[in-house]
């Protein structure tokens, strides 16, 4: 028999294992687009934050080669998520944009997202959810002081 887990392993764990299930709670309801994955939706997301994003651009913000970016957005446009077009002063740049589909997608994934976690934190009391929050809000705080160091 294995000892417990000390507190702070067992925050780990659950916070992979509730990462695991979100993510496998946001693929479930993809309908459109067979096989499309968390990375298109990333795609999809930073692009919808900063239309006419260049492909090194996304790729940089993605942490993925230029040759993988280059694959993924391929997919993108072939499923009509995604528009590309060379840009009109430099026209070695291909500057990305959302479809009226890829929009779409985007925004039934969000809304899939807020729905699971709506349905998860209600179980929780309001006191808990505000206990919650606070611990979050500070978590955030931590993490981008650490990335900004």
């Amino acid at each position: 028999m294995s000892r417990p887990k000390n507190p702070l392993d067992r925050l780990i764990d659950s916070t992979y294992d509730f990462g695991r299930i979100m993510r496998q709670q946001m693929l479930g309801g993809m309908k459109v687009g067979a096989g499309a994955n968390l990375l298109h939706i990333h795609a999809l997301f930073l692009i919808s934050e900063q239309e006419g994003l260049t492909m090194k651009e996304l790729a940089k913000a993605l942490h993925v080669s230029s040759p993988s970016t280059t694959s993924l957005i391929n997919r993108l446009v072939k499923i009509h998520w995604v528009g590309r077009k060379h840009d009109e002063q430099n026209r070695k740049l291909v500057r990305l944009w959302l479809t009226p589909l890829g929009k779409r997608i985007l925004k039934e994934k969000h809304d899939r997202r807020r729905d699971i976690l709506r349905h998860i934190f209600s179980h929780l009391t309001p006191a808990e959810q505000r206990q919650l929050t606070h611990l979050h809000e500070k978590l955030i705080r931590t993490l981008v002081a650490h990335s900004s160091s």
